[in-house]
C-alpha cells in the first residue's frame, strides 16, 4: 500500500485533501464520528498527539486532514512526529524541475555510503518531503 501511495505522490500534479488524508490515515490519524453532537466525521489525531492540557474531545476533532501535501510546516510538523529522534530533513528547491527532499539519521554525515530516503516532486517540496517520510517510514518496517 505504501509503494502505491509514493507513486500517486510522484505523480501528482498538486497536493490533495484525498492525498493529505490517505497519509493521515496511514500514520494513525482516523476518520469518525466520535461525538454525537458533529453533524459529519471529523479527523483525529494519533493518541500521542493528544496532550494531557487538551482535556476535552472538541480540541481534537479536525475537519480535514493535516495539509501535508500542500504546506510545508504541515510536513515538517509531521516529519518531526514519525522519523525518528535525531533524524535530520534537507530540502532542496530551485531552478531543477523537481523539488527534492533527504531525510536520514544525522550521523549518516560521516557515512556517505548510505542510502537514504529521498523523495522528488515537481509539485512542491511538501510533496518531497511526503514522499521521502514514507521511504523511510517503510523501510524501517522491511
Amino acid at each position: 500500500m505504501t509503494t502505491h501511495l509514493i507513486t500517486r505522490l510522484e505523480e501528482a500534479a498538486e497536493g490533495s485533501r484525498e492525498l493529505d488524508a490517505e497519509i493521515a490515515t496511514r500514520f494513525g490519524w482516523v476518520h469518525e464520528r466520535r461525538i454525537p453532537e458533529f453533524r459529519s466525521p471529523k479527523w483525529w489525531p494519533p493518541i500521542e498527539l493528544e496532550t494531557k492540557e487538551q482535556t476535552s474531545a472538541y480540541a481534537y476533532a479536525k475537519s480535514n486532514p493535516p495539509p501535508v501535501t500542500t504546506s510545508i510546516d504541515a510536513a515538517l510538523a509531521l516529519a518531526d512526529r514519525v522519523l525518528p529522534e535525531g533524524w535530520t530533513v534537507e530540502i532542496k528547491t530551485g531552478a531543477r524541475p523537481f523539488h527534492r527532499a533527504i531525510v536520514h539519521p544525522t550521523y549518516r554525515m560521516e557515512n556517505k555510503q548510505d542510502r537514504c530516503p529521498m523523495g522528488l516532486s515537481k509539485a512542491s517540496a511538501a510533496m518531497a518531503l511526503c514522499i521521502a517520510i514514507l521511504r523511510a517510514n517503510n523501510k524501517d518496517k522491511s
